[in-house]
């Protein structure tokens, strides 16, 4: 591979008598990598000028601009509202053990879990994690049943309120609706 020196100065190139080089007259020096191949030379196209390297740099801010960032910004409500599926699991495998070893015809509220020693009185205050949350238990065609949803405190906490039952299906809502047994909203798995 040769290398050929060109120097312009904005004239006509002239070809100096004691050289085989081109010369040009211009401030700048520029070098460009020749291949032969068959005999015949070309011009290697394969190297990265500042422009291109530029171009591509501008690209990757745009392409980290319009995907990374907002994420980054969904990513603390997205960790809250995992929290709060965490916790609805947690009641409802309290509810199960409830159930069973109290030998009870019922499924418990939040204090009663407490008071079995199931969860503890953090949760049993009814907020943990930046939500509210809510267990009311009934009969239903004759079996034993219970509702849960939590609502977030703060906006800061998301958009999503959560619903489950004994079923064990969470689902959640988008805004202040709180799902319900006939509406149950959107399953979270």
């Amino acid at each position: 591979s040769d290398t050929t020196q060109f120097e312009t100065t904005g004239s006509f190139p002239t070809m100096p008598e004691s050289s085989s080089q081109f010369q040009y007259d211009i401030h700048t020096t520029a070098s460009a990598s020749l291949d032969e191949v068959d005999g015949k030379r070309y011009k290697n196209h394969s190297r990265l000028t500042s422009g291109t390297i530029a171009a591509f740099s501008i690209f990757l801010v745009l392409a980290g601009t319009i995907f990374v960032v907002p994420n980054l910004l969904t990513y603390p409500t997205s960790s809250i509202s995992g929290s709060a599926v965490s916790t609805l699991r947690t009641i409802q495998s309290a509810q199960s053990v409830y159930i069973s070893v109290n030998d009870s015809k019922r499924y418990g509220t939040l204090q009663e879990l407490k008071n079995a020693e199931l969860i503890d009185e953090a949760l049993a205050s009814g907020e943990q994690t930046g939500f509210k949350y809510s267990v009311s238990t009934s009969t239903l065609d004759n079996k034993p049943a219970f509702d849960i949803t939590a609502e977030p405190i703060q906006r800061e906490s998301g958009d999503r309120t959560f619903y489950t039952n004994e079923q064990g299906k969470i689902y959640y809502s988008e805004g202040n609706a709180l799902g319900t047994r006939a509406n149950p909203g959107v399953p979270v798995e």
